[in-house]
């Protein structure tokens, strides 16, 4: 006989999401995910995989969750305009009461030598395709006439998805919103 899930799988992987993402994949066990989903460790195993697996779908759903509507808010307009609408929506998703003040992907990157191969790739993937986004619209701008044909824009890009990923970390280390927009308007001072 198959055995029934009493569980939402959808809301069991959110829960497992906002663990990782909390606490990141080195310091979380599987009694934290036990804990914070109320469902069996067995039916965790059987349903999800392991804890490396648990990560790779909680971080599927951070980037579904998070990174595709920041992305998306780069958007039409000019480089400068995007870029901090993008840091806008960045530090509301930071503020955001139900959400962990942190960055599921910067917390991966501040552990990447610790992770498994599957684990680096899938965070490796997601910070090209980060700083392919901020590149592409930066290369727009330049072709439109707002950045200067001599400026490199693939180390602009590179720049901003440097800033991107600190952002977080100083948000989580003091929970100053304007020390956070301090640091952002600054950064698009480069355009």
């Amino acid at each position: 006989m198959v055995a029934v899930r009493r569980f939402e799988e959808a809301k069991v992987v959110r829960q497992i999401m906002e663990v990782f993402w909390r606490q990141g994949y080195a310091a979380t066990s599987i009694d934290d995910l036990v804990a914070a989903t109320g469902v069996k460790r067995g039916s965790l195993y059987n349903a999800f995989g392991d804890k490396e697996r648990m990560f790779l779908l909680a971080f599927d759903a951070y980037v579904d969750q998070v990174i595709v509507p920041l992305l998306a808010a780069l958007g039409d307009g000019d480089a400068k305009a995007g870029i901090g609408r993008f840091f806008d929506a960045q530090i509301a998703e930071l503020r955001d009461e139900g959400s962990p003040p942190a960055c599921m992907m910067a917390n991966g990157l501040a552990e990447f030598a610790q992770c498994s191969p599957p684990i680096q790739q899938k965070i490796a993937r997601h910070e090209a395709e980060l700083e392919t986004a901020l590149y592409e619209r930066l290369l727009r701008s330049q072709a439109e006439g707002e950045l200067a044909p001599g400026r490199d824009v693939r180390a602009l890009a590179r720049y901003f998805a440097s800033v991107v990923r600190l952002l977080p970390m100083l948000y989580r280390a003091n929970r100053d919103e304007r020390f956070v927009r301090d640091v952002a308007t600054t950064a698009l001072e480069v355009l």
